[in-house]
């Protein structure tokens, strides 16, 4: 089957952002969707006919046949006329459908890829438990080995995006042999037409309403030894090699809501007069306005060098996947903000898209690992292995950047002497601070790699830079902020003021999770 050239790539990718261009003045209404909760049936069969369900598949299979890097295009082209459809794609393709073409077995494979591409089935990704969120090694879906090799699959998924229109899911759950031990975490492809699979409410999100995120449930399903995915006991690492390309891609969603947004606003500041004359040419709304002019230009430049990495076959490293998690959606959250605030009241209005740009944006924080996690783990991983943060600063010609946060990153070390009397929680609050100046030194180092000297480029860099330096000089608290006691007390003095007002209406059932629930009698009660 034919591979597209870098060229050919390039011009196709072109065509398809032309015809997603032309399809949303046409025919997408996504106010409608959002307002109904649901994309519209046609626009999966019309984006299906045109290769859109199967960016990277051949044509031969009915997808685009492009390179990495020029599906991400496409897929933020996409993301910026709507988050909710590009996140529907984007499972699709890189999340759901990627693990299962790429871990399963060559039958199984051909008998998907072909109606993967066309948009025929639908691929869902089913890891998140009640109990396992960012940390899967607590899920807690088993499958069972039987003595005849075939497998008994129990368990309970929720936030499965997805799921309720899919074909079939990629699941993850706790591998037993027949003798009652544990083999590991392995994960399985299972059609869901299979006997035994449930479909479970859909969650009631602030976000992304019109792609669905359901609930699964799987009651003594059979599955057979073609249906595992990789080797048994190796499901985390699986989900690892989607999950770490598909943060990159929370990178490529921010980006399309800053996009998105800073159009808005440059548009409205441009008619609109305020007290003082033109809001154009008030001081404040001028230096906002350049400040997230910058700051989305950077994260274009960030994501350009990326994607032309990808057309030639280099993969992010796992430490630049963080980096983009990390920085992407939460300049996107300052910038989407920022925007609405100057939009006044018109960006608290729906029908004007940044009041949804703004719900959608919102989960980038928390999608595939919420920051917080993913700083921590890479304030962790830097402070340990300071020598493979270098090299990845060395590819991005920036040893200079690296040499002057050498220092910070042993502070973080649990093995340096320092360290030794230092309590636990001492070192984790450490290493979150030094996560952040790690994301942001390395995003400086690979926006200033990129940036040509044109006076716009060079607006991104600064940006950049005053970031780093700020949290250059910046100390890293590593005492609680105050005693614990006193939080408590004070949330019940605070919680007194609330008094009981959960809502025990009938009618249609609008439950809150029962986590929240036990949480909150937990701390409080």
């Amino acid at each position: 089957m034919k591979t597209y050239s870098s060229s050919e790539s390039r011009i196709e990718a072109e065509d398809c952002i032309e015809w997603v261009r032309r399809y949303a003045r046409n025919r997408l209404n996504t106010l409608l969707a959002d307002e109904r909760a649901c994309i519209p049936p046609n626009i999966f069969l019309d984006f299906g006919n045109r290769g859109l369900l199967g960016l990277t598949a051949t044509k031969e299979l009915g997808g685009c046949g492009l390179l990495l890097g020029d599906a991400l295009m496409v897929l933020r082209q996409i993301s910026l006329i709507d988050l909710s459809l590009g996140n529907a794609i984007g499972m699709h393709n890189f999340l759901g459908g990627h693990v299962i073409l790429k871990h399963a077995v060559k039958e199984v494979v051909q008998g998907y890829e072909r109606d993967f591409a066309s948009g025929r089935k639908i691929a869902a990704f089913a890891l998140t438990e009640r109990e396992a969120g960012s940390d899967p090694r607590r899920i807690q879906s088993t499958a069972d080995q039987q003595a005849d090799g075939t497998w008994i699959l129990n368990g309970h998924k929720i936030w499965s995006g997805l799921a309720a229109w899919a074909s079939v899911a990629a699941v993850f759950a706790v591998a037993k042999s027949f003798d009652g031990s544990e083999l590991g975490i392995t994960a399985f492809v299972v059609p869901l037409d299979l006997d035994g699979v449930c479909h479970g409410p859909e969650a009631m999100t602030m976000g992304l309403r019109s792609v669905v995120q359901s609930e699964l449930t799987f009651k003594g399903v059979r599955l057979t030894a073609e249906h595992v995915l990789g080797k048994v006991g190796q499901g985390l690492s699986v989900a690892q090699s989607t999950m770490m390309p598909s943060r990159f891609a929370m990178a490529v969603f921010a980006n399309a809501a800053m996009l998105r947004s800073i159009s808005s606003l440059r548009r409205y500041v441009a008619q609109r007069r305020i007290g003082s004359g033109p809001m154009s040419e008030n001081p404040y709304v001028v230096d906002v306005l350049a400040q997230e002019t910058a700051r989305t230009h950077a994260l274009n430049l960030f994501l350009e060098t990326n994607f032309e990495r990808l057309n030639e076959g280099s993969l992010p490293s796992d430490v630049m996947c963080l980096v983009a998690k990390i920085v992407g959606p939460e300049q996107a959250w300052v910038k989407v903000d920022r925007v609405v605030q100057l939009l006044g009241g018109r960006g608290y209005m729906e029908p004007n898209t940044v009041s949804r740009i703004a719900r959608d944006a919102r989960v980038l924080r928390i999608f595939e690992g919420p920051t917080e996690a993913m700083t921590s783990y890479l304030g962790s991983f830097s402070s340990l292995k300071p020598q493979l943060i270098a090299s990845t600063f060395a590819e991005w010609e920036a040893t200079d950047l690296f040499e002057r946060i050498r220092d910070r990153l042993s502070e973080g070390d649990p093995r340096n002497p320092g360290n030794w009397q230092r309590h636990r929680t001492e070192i984790q609050r450490l290493q979150y601070g030094l996560g952040t100046l790690t994301a942001f030194t390395l995003y400086l180092a690979c926006v200033r790699h990129t940036a040509s000297e044109s006076s716009e480029d060079q607006l991104a860099v600064r940006l950049c830079e005053e970031a780093f330096n700020k949290l250059l000089v910046e100390p890293i608290r590593t005492e609680a902020w105050c005693p614990r006691e006193v939080v408590d007390t004070l949330g019940k003095r605070l919680e007194i003021l609330v008094g009981d007002v959960e809502e025990t209406k009938g009618g249609v059932s609008r439950q809150a999770d029962p986590m929240l629930q036990v949480c909150f009698e937990a701390t409080y009660v």
